[in-house]
This record gives C-alpha cells, sequence and structure tokens, in this order.
C-alpha cells in the first residue's frame, strides 16, 4: 500500500517527513487452538506508535503470519515508513 493508518489526521498538511522504517505485530501462540484472534489494526497500531510524532506509515508490506500445525504462531505483520507531522506538539524541531 502507498499510504496507510488508523489515525485520523489532515491529509492536505504539507508538514509531513518520512521517518524510519519499522515493523509492528499482532500474533498468538497456537497450542491445538489458536490462544487468542490477531487483529491488523492492532498490528499497524503497534508500528505507528514507534513514534509520538507519528501519524500513519507509507510504502507499506501486511503479511500474515501462519506457522502453525497443532502448535506455532499465527498473527499479522505491518511493515512501513512512518509518516512524521511536525504539526503536533513537540515535533516541530525534526529535520
Amino acid at each position: 500500500m502507498t499510504v496507510a493508518s488508523t489515525k485520523n489526521y489532515n491529509i492536505n498538511s504539507s508538514k509531513f517527513l518520512k521517518g524510519k522504517r519499522v515493523i509492528g505485530e499482532d500474533n498468538y501462540p497456537v497450542i491445538i487452538f489458536p490462544l487468542g484472534i490477531p487483529n491488523m489494526k492492532t498490528a499497524m497500531d503497534n508500528a505507528i506508535q514507534q513514534d509520538g510524532c507519528a501519524v500513519g506509515l507509507t510504502d507499506v508490506v501486511m503479511s500474515q503470519l501462519n506457522h502453525a500445525f497443532l502448535f506455532g504462531m499465527i498473527g499479522y505483520r505491518v511493515e512501513g515508513d512512518l509518516i512524521i507531522d511536525t504539526t503536533r506538539q513537540g515535533c516541530t524541531d525534526r529535520a
């Protein structure tokens, strides 16, 4: 995906910077049955929240993790570059 976010922000702002590449995951163990239900939104939130000034991701890759047969792990992984909003309080000194 080109741009993705779970946050509300002004997409017409010209004060965005491209940040570092991050990865967010939401996964659960499988012991015969899954011990939880993974959520793509949670994986994306985990990636975005790695920087307090970030409002979204760009150049996004979303993956489903299914490494289980009786035992293992299921989940989602979201990888992308942070979109930094320099208009947020405390975020103006980004270069």
